[in-house]
């Protein structure tokens, strides 16, 4: 229940769910809302006590007007109403009226205190004025009318004086307050329409002015003048305290503001230029803030009222013509929502609690789409055209057939689907769509065959109308489909290959016009003698899906032609004859259907479809076997690493990719990979010239050796870069044709650190050898902001406990494997300014035992000196509990066993931090071995709760969230934990 005050409104939401097991209609519920306040204390509900009289959700009297399970009223709470506990009864049911027995739904009865307290401002939908000379509270009532929305100022209370002031609503208490123009005097006005004389701001403070509003935290920002704006900390409006002063990058002259609580900017209107203006409030800190104006110059009024709801749509009233307009924050642009039969009376300020929107809220949509039978009717045969098709829609100011006197409301493009959508709009309002019949994503020579524009369209009151569609006239097209084969990255064309063999199938879609048909859509699957490999289509748009075989290649335009190739291995077994086909195109096709299968004659006209395209490779196996291995040349338990020989516990490895080149350097084939790192393929026997091999690694692998043996013809400059070259005999198979790879060093993560000046952080990075060699860790390309203002220096954390032990100035040798632990420590100079900043590179070199091959690992780090306020830096920790292991940055662990993380806040800086969120997550593979340790004393003044999960138990996998209470003082430090079992 919200707090009731004598002689004030209150605002009631009642959360219901259908007596009826969900029914309802589209608009609305079923069953029906009946309260009643005790008001008297008699003990006894009268027809007097009766608040909501059988309200139905999303209906009448539902103050939200939607169908959303909760509904909304007003309640006014008479003056004389007892101050002792009384009682409220709410029933729900499909039963109306007062009855003594309602047949179903549910009675329930609330123990409440009405308050004799001053009422606060009643915060809903409702925007508010203090406007005329007697300094009057004025709600703005808008109501619906024969063509839009009425406009009525409903007075509240006045003080019969002029109090003029830029007036705003404060989220902390519910009252609006102002300082009054030209003096220190902070008023206050509450539910009533009371005038309150409050204490006087502080002398340092500028005396008020006529326009102003107060952010969410508080703080009250005033104009002084064109290029300074008051700040007046409201927390405790019985003691105002001076915040400092705005300094405006430009004047500009305006009469009132307002904060949108979306972006947390002030915009308003430049009467010098008639134009909007925005320019960050800074949260309420004294300082510079940027000005910018946009939009068109159509402010010629004098615009006393500007307000925002909770959605950030911004609405100002103009003093000189009483009509108050909904603008665009984006575009600048405005649209005419009343005309207020009252006068405000010249003086006049504005005051939003930022609620819901003030007047209904709909849409208008519909469909782009070939109008096939020229019905003018959207048919659901008949197919919308694709995305990206303009349509704007005006305000038509209600004179819909008047064009002259719209105003631009906004822009929309059409989705993939040929639809269009526009929301937010005023539901009483009429609008004029047009479509642009330029846009160059029509298909080319489009024609409309509908209206245009369609003038007169009214949104939905109850959702999105969608019937508002634009038909242009049908086209046709040729479309033309060809398939080839060639020799992967070449031109030659292949009728013949061998299994491992690379295939490049390139298959093209021309259009000979005249239409340019979008959503075309191909079916190249390839067949089961083949195994894909790749292809040219990109990853968005044009895509060609390689497992369903579907080639998206949407519009094509007339004359164009469309490519794409799929690269394949030719596989032994399976079939190898491969089938494409158009089979769907947004415009009919003159001589052919895509809509028909292959084995059919499209039209019926004894000619062969040219939408359809068919290509067989004859499989021949040749009889010189060449085979080897991909090995782990790392030379684990006792082998020799980086020799191109599989010895000790090395093993074989998939983490490659195998070409086969021919003496002109084309890809001639390229063998699958087997489990174990072996391979093979059979070399036609009339192939003649060098043949080169040549190992992909795979991402994060390097290629380190290879051992052809004694091939014949062996060229192998460098035997450490996966490549060589050799002759094949005629009639000889050439087996032990190995290469070797090895994991590629890592080096984790990229880190951001805050600290104070004069301070000292730690960034921990971590290390991993693929194989045995050589690490030199340094610090590169610092940048530093003011110059010499940092030093870094690499330790080494020998036991990974986050204590830097050894500075790394020389090399260190890795093994196979070996884990580093890093710190990165930062030194900042005493007495910088905040904001100074150091960006580095922290590299690792890794050169690989007995060969030239080197690799250069590097993580980018930034520091910034912090800008007021607590500062945190967090150190995340792990132990494996099942293995009783240290605690370090890092560790290991096997399946079932329980690791135990740590979370440590740091403190460093000179201000205590507040409003502390720790969030995190358990790793993958792991779930909670047990709860959350909750609530933890993290400091002397700092506790922190879990929050996610909302439900505390083992077994959970997912985000986690620590909420913190408290403030976390300089120097103190604490942590957060959670235990995981690995899967």
């Amino acid at each position: 229940m919200p707090g009731l005050f004598a002689g004030g409104t209150s605002e009631i939401t009642v959360t219901v769910n259908e007596v009826t097991g969900g029914a309802g209609t589209l608009t609305g519920g079923v069953a029906y809302l009946s309260a009643w306040i005790d008001f008297a204390g008699d003990g006894v509900f009268d027809a007097s006590d009766r608040i909501a009289a059988d309200l139905r959700d999303g209906e009448a009297g539902d103050k939200d007007g939607a169908f959303n399970g909760e509904i909304k009223f007003d309640v006014a709470v008479p003056a004389d109403a007892t101050l002792l506990p009384t009682f409220a009864r709410f029933r729900f049911s499909t039963t109306e009226g007062m009855v003594t027995v309602a047949l179903d739904g549910e009675v329930e009865d609330y123990q409440i205190t009405v308050s004799n307290d001053d009422p606060p401002v009643v915060c809903d939908n409702g925007l508010y004025q203090i406007a005329t000379k007697d300094s009057t509270l004025k709600r703005m009532r808008f109501g619906q009318g024969p063509s839009g929305y009425t406009l009525n100022l409903e007075t509240l209370g006045t003080t019969n004086n002029n109090v003029n002031a830029g007036w705003g609503y404060n989220e902390l208490d519910g009252y609006i307050y102002g300082v009054r123009s030209g003096k220190g005097e902070l008023w206050r006005v509450d539910g009533t329409g009371t005038f309150t004389r409050l204490v006087d701001i502080p002398n340092t403070a500028a005396d008020g002015s006529n326009a102003g509003d107060i952010l969410p935290n508080g703080t009250m920002v005033y104009k002084i003048d064109q290029s300074t704006w008051q700040l007046l900390d409201l927390s405790d409006p019985t003691a105002p305290v001076d915040l400092g002063t705005l300094n405006l990058t430009q004047p500009v002259n305006t009469v009132d503001f307002a904060s949108n609580p979306i972006d947390g900017v002030i915009y308003g209107i430049n009467s010098t230029t008639d134009r909007l203006f925005r320019a960050s409030a800074n949260g309420g800190l004294p300082g510079t803030t940027m000005v910018v104006e946009f939009g068109p110059a159509i402010y010629t009024g004098t615009y006393g009222a500007v307000f925002f709801d909770e959605n950030g749509r911004m609405y100002a009233y103009d003093n000189n013509t009483n009509i108050i307009y909904l603008i665009d924050t984006t575009t600048g642009s405005r649209q005419f929502l009343a005309e207020s039969v009252q006068d405000e009376g010249g003086i006049n300020d504005g005051a939003s609690c930022r609620g819901p929107s003030p007047v209904p809220l709909s849409g208008l949509g519909g469909n782009i789409y070939v109008d096939q039978n020229a019905s003018d009717v959207k048919e659901a045969s008949e197919t919308n055209l694709g995305g990206g098709i303009r349509i704007d829609i005006y305000t038509d100011n209600g004179t819909p057939n008047d064009l002259t006197d719209d105003s631009f409301v906004a822009t929309a493009d059409t989705d993939a689907d040929g639809t269009y959508a526009f929301t937010g709009l005023p539901a009483a309002s009429t609008y004029r769509l047009e479509v642009d019949v330029t846009d160059p994503d029509l298909p080319s020579g489009s024609q409309i065959g509908t209206s245009n524009p369609i003038v007169g369209a009214r949104p939905d009151s109850s959702g999105i109308a969608v019937d508002y569609d634009f038909g242009f006239d049908p086209q046709f097209s040729d479309l033309l489909i060809t398939k080839s084969a060639f020799q992967a990255g070449t031109t030659s064309p292949v009728t013949t290959a061998a299994p491992g063999d690379m295939i490049d199938w390139v298959v093209e879609v021309t259009n000979d016009g005249p239409g340019s048909p979008s959503n075309v859509r191909v079916i190249e699957k390839i067949p089961t003698g083949f195994a894909y490999v790749s292809d040219d289509a990109p990853a968005t748009g044009d895509f060609y899906d390689p497992e369903t075989g579907l080639w998206f290649v949407d519009e094509i335009l007339s004359g164009a032609t469309e490519r794409l190739t799929v690269r394949v291995r030719v596989l032994e077994t399976g079939s190898h004859i491969n089938e494409v086909e158009i089979i769907e195109s947004s415009l009919p096709d003159l001589d052919s259907d895509p809509a028909s299968g292959t084995s059919i004659d499209d039209l019926g006209d004894g000619r062969a479809d040219d939408d359809e395209a068919r290509v067989e490779i004859t499989l021949e196996i040749g009889t010189r076997l060449l085979s080897g291995r991909l090995i782990l040349d790392d030379g684990r338990n006792g082998g020799t690493a980086h020799d191109g020989v599989r010895n000790g516990g090395e093993t074989g490895t998939q983490a490659g990719t195998l070409r086969l080149l021919d003496a002109g350097g084309a890809l001639l084939a390229s063998p699958e990979i087997a489990a174990d790192g072996r391979w093979s393929y059979a070399l036609d026997d009339s192939y003649t010239g060098t043949l080169t091999l040549s190992v992909t690694p795979a991402v994060d692998w390097i290629a380190v050796s290879e051992a052809p043996g004694a091939a014949p013809g062996l060229d192998n400059p460098n035997p450490h870069d996966g490549t060589f070259t050799f002759t094949p005999a005629p009639g000889t198979d050439h087996a032990g044709l190995d290469l070797g790879l090895v994991a590629a060093p890592t080096l984790s993560e990229d880190r951001t650190a805050s600290l104070g000046a004069g301070q000292t952080t730690l960034l921990p990075h971590l290390y991993r050898a693929g194989s045995p060699g050589d690490v030199r860790f340094e610090i590169t390309d610092i940048e530093q902001s003011p110059a010499d203002a940092f030093s870094v220096t690499p330790f080494l954390d020998t036991d990974c406990d986050g204590t830097p032990e050894t500075p790394l100035n020389d090399p260190v040798p890795v093994a196979a494997s070996q884990e580093l632990c890093l710190l990165s420590r930062v030194v900042s100079g005493s007495g910088l300014p905040p904001g100074a900043s150091l960006v580095y590179e922290l590299i690792a070199t890794t050169t690989l035992e007995a060969t030239a091959v080197a690799h250069v690992a590097q993580d980018r780090d930034r520091v910034t000196v912090e800008v007021g306020g607590g500062q945190l830096v967090l150190v995340k920790t792990v132990r494996n509990l099942t293995q009783a292991t240290a605690e370090g940055a890092a560790n290991r662990a096997a399946p079932g066993d329980v690791l135990a993380y740590r979370i440590e806040l740091i403190n460093p800086s000179q201000a205590h931090a507040t409003d502390i969120t720790v969030y995190d997550q358990t790793p993958p593979y792991t779930q909670l071995s047990e709860p959350v340790p909750s609530p933890v004393a993290v400091g002397p003044s700092l506790t922190c709760s879990i929050t996610a999960p909302s439900t505390n138990t083992a077994g959970y996998a997912g985000p986690l969230r620590w909420d913190c209470a408290g403030s976390h003082a300089p120097g103190d430090r604490g942590s957060v934990s959670f235990a995981v079992r690995i899967e």
